[in-house]
């Protein structure tokens, strides 16, 4: 009786040991990061008439954007007077955390991705898109990367990796 006590024991500890294994992997893949990479992933295997054959390649990091308000509009011209005056000072750190502090109504993400895909041909061929997810990762929008510097309203939509 006492060794199916110990073994009930020992199956309770590893049972646990390997559960809580299963919980902190899992919540590693809940990093914007990956829900951006699978949600994408998922968008184009769906879509095979469009990409046929489809192989991801890469993902860059994955870049949060934000409605511009008022506030952030005034403090990115403040960081900017004072980036002219001075490269850098306690004024200038102080303006760009309260710009962090105050990034507005975040609208999605954004995120290059190359890829591969084979034409009926057999011919593959390399792309680079990028990719406008929603707030809840789902792809809303896909650009040629080229094309977003031309048609980026900065009234519309805050970068804040471009404030550095």
């Amino acid at each position: 009786m006492k060794k199916i006590d110990r073994i009930l024991t020992l199956a309770i500890v590893l049972l646990s040991f390997f559960s809580s294994c299963n919980i902190s992997s899992k919540k590693e893949q809940d990093t914007p990061q990956s829900k951006a990479e699978q949600s994408i992933t998922l968008w184009m295997e769906s879509s095979i008439d469009e990409h046929p054959k489809y192989k991801p390649l890469g993902f860059s990091e994955v870049t949060p954007r934000y409605e511009r308000t008022d506030r952030t509009l005034q403090l990115t011209n403040l960081i900017e007077e004072e980036r002219a005056k001075n490269e850098s000072s306690p004024k200038l750190d102080s303006l760009k955390s309260l710009l962090e502090n105050n990034k507005g109504l975040l609208l999605g993400y954004t995120i290059l991705h190359r890829y591969s895909t084979t034409g009926i041909d057999g011919e593959v061929t390399i792309k680079e898109d990028l990719f406008f997810l929603d707030s809840t990762f789902r792809v809303a929008t896909i650009l040629n990367p080229d094309a977003f510097d031309q048609i980026l309203n900065e009234k519309l939509l805050f970068r804040p990796d471009s404030m550095d």
